[in-house]
């Protein structure tokens, strides 16, 4: 028999009682009205015991003393709390080692909820942020750094990186990377760049310098060369020495070319004066024909263009991005490659893509081809400078495209650049 059936075979017995009663006084409605209301008074009284058990700190040895279903209430009240207070130390000790963690982070921390609003912060975050670590705590972020950009950035729900200027100093340049720790909990890191940005800086100005006044003396040489290749030389060795010599010079002129290049994209602005509309379709056959007539490749190229889709944007920079995004693909795959090049409207958006089934990237350099003087090995039998993939990236990014490389080692690679719609002309 459990407890339900036990209660239930009480509260029998007490009707029971009450109906013999009845039988024998002739009063039934009292009689049967108070064994009801007894009952339902030593329920209460129960209940009362239980309640002042509970409000006593759920002591062991103050349980109340009971039997049939209320000793099973009692009992499973005092495990359920039981489990709570190991939850409860749990929940503190996995806090206390969360703390430790984050506090221990040599960056900046931030714990926001789904408002921005600060949940915690380290004395690093504090100080970089010129926050106040007890007084902020609750404050929504954006409300006390006043950067657009921070603004948007916590509006979106995915993983945002941004550049924010120190509210301690203009000078100062932070970088701030906020992903999601667990849902409606967003971590926000931030750290000091300005040093890393300023050696990007006089990177950026000494390539310039550096390649401006070294295409004097190589034009120099460039054309000393060109004038002893015209003489006839009985020695076949020198002869050899010096064409060699003139390719190599020829090459470092079109490797300052292209940092020159690289360096006008990276400082300075597009110019509205520049930006005229362009059918790229006729581009990428005008390139093609160059290419056709200078370069014995061997690859099947296939075009899928939309000839009357135009956008808005320079031409020339237009125009060496699909020269190196074309040369990219077939300077790095082999003969008899198959190499796509569309042209075409995708979901409303002008798309250019560079697709072929060559040998593919690797997944780790995926992201760094785009980089400076970057090839990977199975690349360095090509006389690449490593620059064209930076070079279009940057125009991308001038032209407010999007580059997305995809790749499948030995099946296929894609690039794809996606314009935004401000640059389709109608």
């Amino acid at each position: 028999m459990n407890k339900i059936q036990l209660e239930l075979l009480r509260l029998g017995l007490v009707l029971l009682t009450a109906v013999v009663f009845a039988l024998i006084t002739g009063i039934w409605f009292f009689t049967i009205t108070t064994a009801l209301l007894l009952y339902i008074g030593w329920i209460f009284y129960k209940i009362y015991q239980l309640e002042l058990w509970m409000r006593g700190g759920f002591e062991v040895d103050k349980l109340p003393d009971s039997d049939g279903i209320w000793a099973d209430l009692s009992n499973n009240i005092l495990k359920l709390k039981i489990q709570a207070g190991k939850n409860k130390t749990r929940q503190k000790t996995l806090l206390k080692r969360f703390n430790n963690v984050i506090s221990s982070l040599p960056d900046a921390t931030l714990v926001l909820n789904s408002k921005s609003e600060i949940q915690w912060m380290n004395t690093d975050a504090a100080r970089l942020l010129k926050l106040h670590r007890k007084k902020d705590l609750g404050q929504q972020l954006d409300n006390l750094l006043r950067a657009p950009v921070l603004h948007r950035a916590l509006k979106r729900k995915s993983q945002r990186r941004l550049k924010i200027n120190s509210p301690l100093d203009d000078d100062t340049t932070l970088m701030a990377n906020i992903s999601a720790l667990k849902k409606n909990t967003r971590i926000m890191i931030v750290r000091d760049i300005s040093q890393r940005e300023q050696l990007e800086e006089s990177r950026k100005y000494f390539a310039a310098n550096a390649s401006h006044e070294l295409r004097t003396p190589l034009s120099v040489i460039s054309g000393y060369l060109e004038i002893l290749k015209l003489k006839e030389y009985t020695d076949h060795e020198v002869a050899n020495m010096l064409e060699s010599s003139y390719q190599q010079v020829l090459q470092m002129d079109k490797l300052l070319a292209e940092l020159l290049t690289l360096s006008k994209l990276e400082n300075r602005e597009l110019s509205e004066r520049k930006v005229t509309s362009v059918k790229l379709a006729k581009i990428i056959r005008d390139i093609y024909a160059h290419f056709k007539n200078s370069l014995v490749t061997g690859h099947e190229i296939i075009f899928d263009l939309e000839p009357e889709l135009k956008i808005s944007g320079s031409e020339k920079e237009l125009c060496s991005m699909v020269e190196n995004l074309v040369l990219n693909a077939l300077k790095h795959t082999p003969a008899g490659t198959r190499v796509q090049v569309s042209w075409r409207l995708v979901k409303n958006l002008s798309t250019l893509c560079v697709e072929d089934n060559g040998p593919g990237i690797e997944q780790e350099n995926i992201e760094h081809v785009t980089e400076r003087f970057f090839r990977e090995h199975k690349s360095d039998m090509t006389d690449g400078s490593g620059l064209g993939l930076a070079i279009v990236a940057h125009i991308a990014k001038r032209h407010g495209a999007e580059l997305v490389i995809s790749s499948e080692p030995g099946v296929s690679t894609r690039f794809s650049v996606t314009f935004p719609e401000y640059r389709l002309v109608q």
